[in-house]
């Protein structure tokens, strides 16, 4: 055995990180996290006002480093307004990925909204996104259906529901 393979079957350090609630002071970066939605078109104000109402009503999730810095954002949506949430948008930092930020990030929401008595939660990735779609399939997400809203174009959204 050469020293390169060996050296990759040692298990890799998984750096420190915990999740959390977003708080009113989290409001920058969790603007930031979102702006990274290409697909998003809202304007900046309205982002902004939509992002403070999410987080007083503890709607964004962060996880941060043991210093207290963001490295990975969840948000959710409501359909059918209080009554079925959906789980809109996840981002982790770049350097942060592979390491499980998002798996917990989404294991803290799903608990989250199961305190709060909600029994099930929608996710949805687009249709080009096959690893997503693998990723959410291996977490034991039911696939419900694909809506295509612009029959032009050839991407839609797949999505998922995860009973609480």
């Amino acid at each position: 055995m050469n020293k390169n393979s060996m050296d990759a079957a040692q298990p890799r350090e998984i750096p420190a990180f915990t999740t959390r609630l977003a708080e009113p002071g989290d409001l920058d970066i969790c603007v930031a996290f979102d702006c990274t939605d290409p697909t998003d078109s809202r304007r900046d104000q309205e982002k902004v006002d939509l992002i403070r109402a999410r987080i007083d009503s503890q709607e964004i999730f962060l996880a941060v480093t043991p210093e207290g810095s963001p490295i990975g954002y969840v948000a959710i949506d409501r359909l059918w307004p209080m009554m079925l949430p959906l789980l809109s948008w996840v981002y982790v930092a770049p350097a942060w990925r592979t390491y499980g930020v998002a798996a917990a990030l989404v294991d803290f929401c799903f608990h989250n909204l199961k305190s709060r008595q909600y029994k099930r939660v929608l996710l949805s990735t687009q249709t080009d996104r096959p690893q997503m779609i693998e990723t959410m399939r291996a977490m034991g997400l039911k696939e419900i259906g694909t809506l295509k809203a612009n029959p032009d174009e050839n991407v839609g959204e797949v999505f998922f529901i995860r009973e609480l």
